[in-house]
């Protein structure tokens, strides 16, 4: 036998024998009625490990690891004789604690028991005020499999700096954490698409998520629901604000990652990437003194910057806007935010109420999702507010037959809406490796049918991959669109309650280009592929 294949079998009897410990220690605490936990790697809070002392660690195999809910909860790996029970209780009433104690593996103690003698109980190098620092050496990762490799080699106390620096390194949006059966896959939304990323152990997971679930205020115990939490995160000067959502699988708790550049800037509306031509329509829309302008489009489409570009473009000392956000995303100097609070009775429809009687003169609704907002919303466009909101379609025709189909009266939106878009964002090529080649026949005829007067070209950029762009063969996303301005014609089919085809069809024949040609029109500009078009735009068909 190779020696790779010994350590690979010797690995699995060492993992076996750990998991078989376990579940000795949860049995041992099932028969005396205590509670179980795994602790090995466990981040406990210097704070907590100094209200230990050596007689209650090394005599009486007691060690507290974390304040929750008012108690502070003790490990132990022994049943607890009547010297230890004295000793429990003497601790807990010269420092005024009410102690649980809590029982656990061998391992588990002597997990936290290292943590106890470390200088200073740095524990495992956790800012108590709720960020973690990266150095700047770890934004060395260029690729995923860099990612990859660096997240198997970093120790226990690195492997959080390592994946978020990383991630940021990657310029991703999202890290997803995925538990599977035998171990746990992390992806990385890069430019709006999943990559696989990394594998980690069940032990290092565990370990990884009670330390993000300490450092986003969340309740480490709670893995039998979902749970919201956030914190800071910077590395060489770079700041960025995280937003953690779990929820149980039925292979353990699944962990998603948003990050946002804490602080950051807020792009123009001119600075988006728009189409010259939508770009004017959409701000002679914003121009009007009431009515709606709507944005729709997937998860991810660029609803909500496209937004928050407007709002600023809007905000003004002379005009009160106010917004109504789930979540508040970006705090916007001038306008006054509100984060709905659904589990407190304050639903986007409850909000809208209120936001009309503090007389604004225009109003943000994050997502219109029932007919109680939606008439509200569409009523308020008509009485002299200017209304920005978003939908879940797929098209800008499709938001009319929506709204119809949620029940909003014909006769109210006829004339509410002032301009719908629709969107989504698509990767850019990378200019460092993008190369030509031979244009595909079917290629050239979309191409000659979309843009008659212009000359077909016979070369076409393709995606390849390089260092800059993560191997992705991409950098960068930028908006395609459609944008539907309501004319009597499109008016009178909202009044016949019209079909999604029949609304398309006369706007179409009214000017609007549909949003694959509006793509198409960057792929004959060297921007992006035939295949990033189509992979946002047909989607769902």
């Amino acid at each position: 036998m190779t020696a790779p294949a010994t350590t690979q079998l010797e690995s699995r009897a060492t993992s076996l024998q750990a998991e078989q410990a376990e579940a000795a220690a949860r049995a041992r605490a099932e028969q005396l009625g205590l509670p179980y936990a795994f602790l090995v790697d466990y981040p406990a809070l210097p704070d907590i490990l100094h209200l230990a002392d050596p007689a209650l660690v090394d005599s009486a195999h007691l060690l507290p690891y974390l304040r929750a809910e008012g108690v502070i909860r003790v490990a132990t790996d022994l049943p607890l004789s009547a010297e230890q029970k004295q000793a429990l209780l003497d601790w807990a009433t010269s420092r005024s604690v009410k102690p649980q104690l809590i029982l656990v593996s061998p391992a588990s103690f002597l997990s936290l028991k290292r943590l106890y003698s470390l200088p200073n109980n740095r524990a495992a190098a956790i800012n108590p005020t709720g960020e973690i620092n990266a150095s700047a050496s770890l934004r060395a990762i260029h690729s995923l499999s860099e990612y990859a490799a660096a997240s198997a080699s970093a120790s226990t106390t690195s492997l959080l700096d390592v994946l978020l620096a990383g991630a940021e390194t990657l310029r991703a949006s999202d890290i997803h954490f995925e538990p599977t059966a035998g171990d746990v896959t992390i992806r990385l939304r890069i430019d709006g698409v999943l990559h696989p990323a990394a594998h980690l152990t069940k032990p290092q997971y565990h370990s990884l998520v009670s330390r993000m679930k300490l450092l986003a205020k969340m309740k480490i115990d709670l893995t039998h629901g979902p749970q919201d939490g956030r914190f800071s995160f910077s590395t060489a000067g770079h700041e960025l604000d995280l937003r953690l959502a779990t929820l149980p699988t039925i292979y353990g708790e699944g962990i998603t990652i948003r990050l946002l550049e804490a602080g950051g800037s807020m792009k123009k509306l001119s600075e988006l990437g728009f189409r010259p031509d939508l770009l004017t329509k959409m701000k002679q829309a914003l121009t009007e003194p009431y009515g709606m302008v709507l944005l729709t489009g997937p998860t991810g489409s660029g609803k909500t910057s496209a937004l928050y570009a407007m709002l600023a473009e809007l905000s003004s000392d002379e005009k009160k806007i106010m917004t109504l956000e789930d979540p508040v995303e970006y705090r916007l100097p001038g306008i006054i935010q509100s984060q709905v609070e659904p589990a407190n009775k304050f639903t986007f429809a409850s909000g809208l109420r209120g936001a009309l009687r503090q007389d604004p003169d225009i109003l943000m609704v994050g997502e219109i999702r029932d007919l109680d907002t939606a008439e509200i919303a569409v009523n308020a466009s008509l009485t002299g507010h200017l209304l920005l909101s978003t939908l879940h379609t797929n098209s800008a025709p499709a938001t009319l037959a929506r709204l119809l189909n949620l029940g909003v009266p014909p006769y109210l939106l006829a004339g509410a809406i002032n301009l719908i878009v629709a969107e989504r964002l698509v990767r850019k090529l990378c200019d460092t490796c993008a190369k030509p080649a031979p244009i595909k026949p079917e290629i050239a005829a979309l191409l000659k049918r979309y843009f008659p007067k212009q000359p077909t070209p016979t070369t076409l950029l393709q995606a390849v991959g390089c260092p800059v762009c993560a191997q992705t063969g991409y950098l960068g996303r930028t908006p395609i669109a459609e944008v539907l301005t309501p004319s009597p014609a499109i008016e009178r089919e909202v009044m016949h309650q019209a079909t999604i085809a029949d609304f398309t069809k006369i706007a179409i024949q009214e000017g609007l280009v549909p949003m694959e040609q509006d793509g198409f029109w960057l792929v004959y500009l060297g921007v992006t592929t035939p295949e990033e078009i189509w992979r946002v735009t047909r989607e769902d068909t």
